[in-house]
C-alpha cells in the first residue's frame, strides 16, 4: 500500500511496503511529473473586492464601487535563455450587483487581456490594455489611476481626453483593444513605453452608420523613477484623431509624496469624441461614445496638485486641480475640485476609508460627496 500527502501542488509519494520493481517504477513516474511541472507556468490569482456608501449633493445614498473590483490571473514561462511567455486576463466586476463592471454593460475582461515576450530587449504584447500613458498617470493621481472615489483621474486629469471613443462598451475611455505594447528595458531610471491599435470601426454608429476609424491610435510615455523622484511625459493619439498630452512628476520627502499633473486634449477635426462625462454634465446630454458632436479642434486644459501623506496607521490623500474647456464642449468652462480621504490600514491587505470631495463649475450649483468603505486586496 502507499499514501500520497500534498507538498507545493505536488503528491509525495510513500513507498513503504512497495516492493523494488514498484518502488523504482514509482520513483520513474514521480521523476517525470517533476519534469512536466518544470515546465508549466508560473501562475498567480489576485484581486479587490471594495464597497462604500456614498452620498452625493442632490441624490440618494447610494452603495458604489470605491476601487476596481477584479479578479485576475497573470503568469509567466521560462523559454530558457532569458526569454520568458507572459500573459494577464483580468475580470472586472460590481460587487454590489455581481454584474460585470459598468452594470453589465462592460466586457468581461474590462481590465486587459495580453500575451506576450520579456527579455533583455523589455517587453512586447498583444491584446487589450491601459495605454502606454494612461498605465503611467495614475501614479500622479493622490487616489491612484483605479480608485472611484476622490481621484482626479479621469474627470479632471485627462483633460476631456478618451482613449476609445469608437467602442462605446468601453467606458474606462482609458484602454486600447487590438493593440501592440511595448515596454523598454529600465536603463538608470528611465523606460519607454509605446501602445499601437490596429485602425478598425468599433462599435460605435452615428445615425445608424457605424463611424469609422480616421486615425491609427498609438500612445507614448516616457518615465524616470529614481530615489525620492519620478516623472512622466506622455502624448496620445485616438482613432478619431484627438491628442492628448501631459507632463507629471512627483517627489517624496519623508512621510508624503507631493504630486502634479498637467495635461491638454486637442479635439480632432471630425466633431467627434468622447469629451468625458462628469456629475455636472446635463441629464440630456450624451457623450461621444453616443455621438454627440463637438467643436473641431476645441481644446480642453486641466492640471493637479496633490500628496498622499504616512499618517499613524494609515495615510492622508489630498488633491486639488482645475480642468478648463474651450465653448462647444460638453465641458465647457472651468471646473474646480478639491478632494481629502483617509485610509486606516487594518492590516497589509485591508483598509476602511474615507472621502470628502467638493465640486464646482461654472454657472451650476456645488456638489459634495462623502463617502465610507472597506476595501480588502487578495
Amino acid at each position: 500500500m502507499f499514501s500520497t500527502t500534498d507538498i507545493y501542488g505536488f503528491s509525495q509519494i510513500s513507498l513503504k511496503g512497495l516492493s523494488n520493481e514498484k518502488s523504482l517504477l514509482a520513483l520513474a513516474v514521480l521523476g517525470a511529473f517533476a519534469g512536466v511541472a518544470q515546465a508549466q507556468s508560473q501562475v498567480t490569482i489576485y484581486g479587490a473586492l471594495d464597497l462604500a456608501v456614498s452620498k452625493t449633493t442632490g441624490s440618494t445614498t447610494s452603495m458604489v464601487n470605491g476601487d476596481n473590483n477584479k479578479l485576475g490571473f497573470k503568469g509567466s514561462e521560462d523559454l530558457g535563455g532569458g526569454l520568458s511567455a507572459t500573459f494577464q486576463a483580468e475580470i472586472r466586476m460590481d460587487s454590489d450587483t455581481g454584474n460585470t463592471e459598468g452594470g453589465g454593460t462592460r466586457p468581461l475582461f474590462q481590465g486587459q487581456t495580453r500575451v506576450g515576450l520579456a527579455g533583455a530587449f523589455g517587453q512586447v504584447r498583444l491584446g487589450r490594455g491601459l495605454t502606454a500613458v494612461q498605465d503611467a498617470d495614475g501614479a500622479y493621481d493622490p487616489w491612484g489611476a483605479t480608485r472611484n472615489r476622490g481621484t482626479f483621474v479621469p474627470t479632471i486629469m485627462d483633460a476631456g481626453y478618451g482613449s476609445d471613443p469608437l467602442n462605446p462598451a468601453n467606458g474606462s475611455q482609458n484602454r486600447f483593444s487590438n493593440a501592440l505594447f511595448y515596454n523598454s528595458p529600465v536603463m538608470g531610471g528611465f523606460q519607454g513605453n509605446v501602445t499601437v491599435a490596429t485602425k478598425e470601426t468599433g462599435t460605435l454608429a452615428v445615425g445608424g452608420v457605424p463611424f469609422g476609424a480616421t486615425n491609427v491610435p498609438y500612445s507614448l510615455a516616457g518615465t524616470y523613477n529614481n530615489g525620492p523622484i519620478s516623472a512622466m511625459l506622455g502624448y496620445e493619439r485616438n482613432a478619431v484623431g484627438d491628442k492628448y498630452a501631459q507632463i507629471a512628476g512627483s517627489y517624496n520627502v519623508g512621510v508624503a509624496n507631493l504630486m502634479a499633473s498637467y495635461a491638454q486634449t486637442k479635439f480632432g477635426t471630425t466633431g467627434l469624441s468622447f469629451d468625458h462625462a462628469n456629475a455636472f454634465t446635463p441629464a440630456t446630454a450624451t457623450t461621444g461614445a453616443s455621438g454627440i458632436a463637438v467643436a473641431p479642434n476645441a481644446k480642453t486644459k486641466a492640471w493637479l496638485v496633490g500628496a498622499n501623506i504616512v499618517a499613524g496607521p494609515g495615510n492622508v490623500l489630498v488633491g486639488y486641480g482645475q480642468k478648463k474647456g474651450d465653448s462647444g464642449l460638453v465641458q465647457a468652462g472651468t471646473i474646480k475640485q478639491a478632494s481629502l480621504g483617509y485610509e486606516y490600514k487594518l492590516s497589509k491587505r485591508t483598509f476602511v476609508y474615507t472621502d470628502y470631495v467638493n465640486a464646482r463649475q461654472s454657472g451650476t450649483q456645488t456638489k459634495n460627496t462623502i463617502d465610507v468603505g472597506i476595501h480588502h486586496n487578495f
